[in-house]
C-alpha cells in the first residue's frame, strides 16, 4: 500500500474507532488530502433522510441527485477533495473458508440481504470509501470483537466494474464532484 492509501485507512480506522456508543445513523463524508494526511469532514445530512429508506438506497438518491448538479459542483470543488465515504452499523458474520458450502452459504444470504436473520450475526460499524483513483477502501469493527477496526483496500482493475450498492454510489458522487473517470473507462 502507499502512502496516500495508508493515510485514508488511517483516517476511516480513527473515525470508526472515536465512535463511543451504538445505535447511531449513518453518515456522509468526503475526504480531504492535506500535507499527506487524510481527513473526513461529516456532511449535515438530516437523520430523517436516512430513516427514509435502506441507508445504502438513500446513499444511491444522493449521488443521483449530485450527478443531476455535477456542472455546479466541479467548479467549486475544492482542490484537496479526494473522495466519499459512508459510514453505517450494519451486521456481520465470520467468513468460512473459502470452497466451502459454509461460504456459499454466506454468500448467497450477503447477497440476499439477510445476513441480519443469521444466528451468527454480529453487529458491526463499517466504513467504505473511494477516491479519485477509483480505489476502495473499507474499515469494520464488529461490536465487542475487535479492539480497533480492521481496513481494506481494493485496487481498480482495467475495465471492471466496482461491485456493491454503496461503493457504486460513491464512486458516482466522487465523479460529480471531481469530474473524474476512474481507472478502466469507468464514467
Amino acid at each position: 500500500m502507499g502512502r496516500v492509501q495508508d493515510a485514508v485507512c488511517d483516517a476511516l480506522a480513527a473515525e470508526i474507532a472515536s465512535r463511543e456508543k451504538w445505535d447511531e445513523p449513518p453518515g456522509l463524508y468526503f475526504l480531504y488530502l492535506e500535507d499527506g494526511k487524510c481527513r473526513v469532514s461529516r456532511m449535515g445530512v438530516p437523520d430523517a433522510l436516512w430513516a427514509s429508506g435502506p441507508p445504502p438506497s438513500v446513499l444511491s438518491a444522493l449521488a443521483d441527485c449530485l450527478g443531476e448538479i455535477s456542472g455546479l459542483l466541479q467548479p467549486i470543488a475544492p482542490g484537496t477533495l479526494h473522495g466519499a465515504a459512508f459510514y453505517t452499523e450494519t451486521w456481520t458474520v465470520p467468513q468460512p473458508d473459502a470452497g466451502t458450502a459454509e461460504r456459499s452459504e454466506v454468500m448467497a444470504d450477503a447477497m440476499a440481504h439477510r445476513i441480519y436473520t443469521r444466528p451468527d450475526r454480529v453487529e458491526a460499524r463499517t466504513m467504505w470509501a473511494v477516491d479519485r483513483a477509483g480505489i476502495v477502501y473499507g474499515a469494520l469493527q464488529r461490536r465487542d470483537i475487535d479492539p480497533v477496526p480492521r481496513t481494506t483496500v481494493a485496487y481498480p482493475k482495467a475495465g471492471a466494474r466496482i461491485g456493491g450498492d454503496v461503493p457504486k454510489a460513491l464512486e458516482r458522487m466522487v465523479t460529480a464532484m471531481l469530474a473524474d473517470t476512474a481507472p478502466g473507462g469507468r464514467p
